[in-house]
């Protein structure tokens, strides 16, 4: 996955519009960026808008509920986060989160969320909606980013003090992620094609060992009795031959 645009509203600390272009030219010439300020100044809501934008929760508050949104700027109405990535296989997608109050004021009630993605691979596509039950949202999510939000969040996007739970992760849920992030999840399939091949040739061979094990193999003395059998049935068959030939020819004379 590689994030190309990042754009959000009403967000922690940054009330208004906010907009980041990765592909701009100033930044995609380096490809590393570095997110510094002080103490409060709004670094991690930079995390916090992706992570919202993709999965739906961040790192720091979970799940954004419908009825409780401490991400939301004081005296706004409503708060949108907004990604568009790049995933395997080529194809582009634009990731989105929103959520308004009732009439768009402050004051008004908070409504239900709005978290779905759309497929702008080829143009701008029909949004489809991510499940609101877990399961369903995290297996659909791992389907379009290849990580479910445990895996970002523990490798991509480690949040403050969270680095050594990546560190004591059993090698089993650290594999996939690091296939993901390195892409040499390739190699793995390559090497799982070719085992499957080296078992059918080695089943091939087994099968041809086993048939050439029930040959039964002949003794010396009785190979020799067997060659001697025959060489005295070719014999026999060349003086049969030299009989059929005289009969032929004995035949010819009578029909003249």
């Amino acid at each position: 996955m590689k994030i190309e645009y990042l754009h959000f509203e009403n967000l922690a600390s940054f009330a208004g519009e906010w907009s980041i272009d990765f592909t701009d030219p100033e930044l995609a010439r380096t490809g590393v960026f570095l997110v510094t300020g002080d103490t409060g100044a709004g670094k991690t809501t930079l995390f916090d808008a992706i992570c919202l934008a993709l999965f739906g929760e961040t790192p720091r508050l979970g799940d954004i509920k419908g009825t409780d949104n401490e991400l939301m700027s004081k005296g706004q109405g409503s708060c949108l986060a907004e990604v568009i990535f790049s995933a395997d296989g080529g194809r582009r997608w634009k990731a989105s989160w929103m959520q308004r109050r009732a009439r768009g004021k402050a004051e008004g009630k908070l409504q239900p969320f709005v978290h779905q993605y759309t497929d702008v691979t080829a143009g701008e596509g029909q949004p489809q909606p991510i499940p609101k039950n877990s399961q369903a949202r995290d297996a659909k999510l791992k389907e379009i980013t290849g990580m479910t939000f445990a895996q970002f969040s523990r490798s991509v996007l480690l949040a403050q003090g969270e680095f050594a739970a990546f560190l004591k992760a059993s090698a089993a849920q650290r594999a996939p992620v690091l296939e993901q992030l390195t892409g040499t999840g390739i190699y793995r399939a390559i090497s799982s094609k070719i085992y499957q091949l080296w078992s059918r040739l080695q089943a091939k061979k087994d099968e041809l060992q086993a048939k050439m094990d029930s040959i039964p193999v002949l003794a010396p003395e009785a190979r020799e009795g067997r060659e001697a059998e025959l060489k005295a049935c070719a014999e026999e068959a060349q003086a049969l031959d030299l009989e059929a030939a005289r009969a032929a020819g004995e035949l010819g004379l009578l029909r003249q």
